[in-house]
């Protein structure tokens, strides 16, 4: 009953979100503060040019940072071979080989704009140097029925602007061969694709 109610305020949400947004366009996440702010959103890896990593700051799972005054902490991550689908009795099947959910937590600072996360900063990177980003291997079904079937936040629906800290997770549809993982939070400058931390995920 508890999930139920769940779902109806977070669908209300959505709605309501909607409705608001109207026909304006859908405000870009903030940059770190030590870069100047990205006008577009990083394009997929597919069509992306090679992303800088020289300057990057380096951490591991349980360490906390801050990117764009919001703080980050990436707390572990783990393979799957199925996501349940919220409210259901069926189950999503990852298409290139397996899913790997990585969880975080986030604490958005109110000096920021009210801006939803755009999860494309997220870029998982592999040992073989392919780069995976949520929206483009999965369609974030997985993500969001995982996240509210462990009640955590929607990565979507992060706000800069909020100062209550959320858990939340991605998750990525990845080759059975892929390992060595780092999570990549990149943003742009310009025309170029930048790193701004590289977090060794220990798998």
């Amino acid at each position: 009953m508890g999930k139920v109610i769940s779902f109806l305020l977070i669908l209300l949400f959505l709605l309501a979100f909607v409705s608001g947004c109207g026909g304006t366009a859908p405000a870009q996440s903030p940059s770190p503060s030590s870069a100047p702010p990205s006008e577009t959103p990083p394009p997929p890896p597919e069509t992306s040019p090679p992303i800088v990593t020289e300057g990057a700051k380096r951490f591991s799972l349980g360490e906390s940072f801050e990117y764009s005054k919001a703080t980050f902490t990436f707390k572990k991550a783990e393979f799957r071979d199925q996501i349940p689908v919220f409210l259901g009795e069926t189950f999503y099947s990852p298409k290139n080989g397996k899913y790997l959910v990585v969880y975080f937590s986030f604490k958005g600072n109110k000096e920021n704009e009210s801006a939803g996360v755009n999860t494309d900063i997220f870029v998982l990177k592999d040992s073989q140097g392919r780069s995976f980003q949520m929206s483009t291997y999965t369609s974030n079904h997985e993500a969001n029925s995982l996240a509210l079937e462990e009640g955590m936040e929607v990565a979507g629906m992060l706000l800069w602007s909020q100062e209550e800290e959320k858990d939340s997770l991605l998750v990525y549809d990845i080759p059975s061969d892929s390992s060595g993982f780092t999570m990549n939070i990149i943003y742009q400058e310009g025309q170029v694709l930048k790193t701004f931390a590289i977090i060794d995920l220990g798998l």
